[in-house]
């Protein structure tokens, strides 16, 4: 959130120097008065109730004008913000305030431009995500049908039969990752208490994690290296496990075919830190400052598979154990993922 460009107390000292005028106008006011009392009724200085219900009169009716302009402005600046807040109750994430027209509320008309700003970017966040989600889901499952349709044709050969089986076998895997990974995001982001921590050797298991990619970098002609210390963690292997193969799949999956894919860990002054780098297509600064953001997608396409929200999901793990994530991308160079564990 931006900071304020107003004095955080500025509508407790508007209030004060309102208050103060109002002393001091009534007070210069009664000491005119009094002072035109001892000119005229100079040779009788005795108190004269007449003389001072004529005074009082007067102070009063001033001291009323100035409360009611000051309650009116003070009014008209929260009906201003009332009538804002109304228009956002009904709908309409669009309204925004001038804070130049609200006087002591001038803070409080930046904060609601910026909760209104907050509220439509998820809204259009929301609608971004129902587009994907819907496009992702409906590919695998028009295919899902579409090939089931064909294995029920009586003439269907026992060869097309395997093909078919395969796609329908690949979109069915291909459905469960990403309603996995909307679940697993949601169940994330309601998570308030650290992961659990058990001691295991966190270099085994980013190999066994490559591992499970070694068909698809054979398949590129991908060359693929490792250079991992011997490290035992203290964290939760299942969630960890989630990093590394969103991180690995990432590479492998921007990767051009006959490029490298480096995978590099080693413990340094408490830190544990892990750099998986590619020679992919790298990313533009733009990219890097959205990468992390739920449901985003660099590439607009679809070329590649999935709702975006791999980096998410990666982010938040680091975040519940204590950790944190550093790109460093050129586009047409590479990328590297920095993951850094408390050791």
């Amino acid at each position: 959130m931006r900071q304020r460009k107003v004095p955080r107390h500025q509508l407790r000292n508007w209030l004060i120097a309102q208050a103060v005028l109002i002393v001091v106008v009534s007070t210069m006011t009664f000491a005119f008065l009094d002072f035109l009392r001892n000119q005229v009724f100079a040779e009788n200085l005795d108190y004269d109730p007449i003389f001072a219900v004529g005074m009082i009169g007067p102070m009063a009716a001033l001291t009323g004008v100035l409360f009611a302009g000051f309650a009116f402005r003070l009014s008209r600046h929260i009906n201003g913000l009332t009538g804002a807040l109304r228009r956002m109750a009904d709908g309409d994430l669009s309204v925004r305030l001038a804070p130049e027209d609200g006087g002591p509320l001038a803070a409080a008309y930046e904060d609601f431009n910026t909760m209104a700003g907050e509220l439509q970017s998820v809204q259009t966040l929301r609608s971004d995500f129902i587009q994907n989600f819907s496009h992702e889901f409906k590919t695998p499952i028009s295919a899902i049908v579409g090939f089931t349709e064909l294995l029920q044709e009586p003439d269907c050969a026992p060869e097309d039969q395997a093909q078919y089986l395969d796609v329908i076998l690949q979109e069915s895997r291909r459905l469960a990752d990403l309603a996995e990974s909307t679940l697993l995001l949601s169940k994330l982001d309601t998570q308030t208490m650290p992961l659990k921590r058990v001691p295991y050797a966190l270099d085994e298991q980013i190999k066994q994690c490559a591992i499970l990619f070694s068909d698809a970098w054979a398949k590129k002609q991908i060359t693929f290296s490792a250079e991992l210390e011997d490290v035992t963690y203290q964290g939760d292997a299942d969630m960890m496990r989630h990093v590394w193969v969103n991180l690995l799949s990432n590479a492998v999956k921007y990767t051009p075919e006959g490029d490298e894919i480096e995978v590099r860990m080693e413990q340094r002054e408490g830190t544990i830190a892990v750099a998986i780098s590619d020679t992919g297509i790298g990313m533009t600064p733009e990219v890097q400052a959205h990468v992390f953001d739920k449901y985003y997608q660099g590439d607009l396409s679809h070329r590649t598979q999935g709702l975006g929200l791999g980096l998410s999901i990666v982010r938040r793990i680091l975040e519940l154990c204590g950790g944190r994530i550093h790109i460093q991308s050129q586009p047409g160079v590479g990328s590297t993922f920095w993951v850094f564990l408390p050791g």
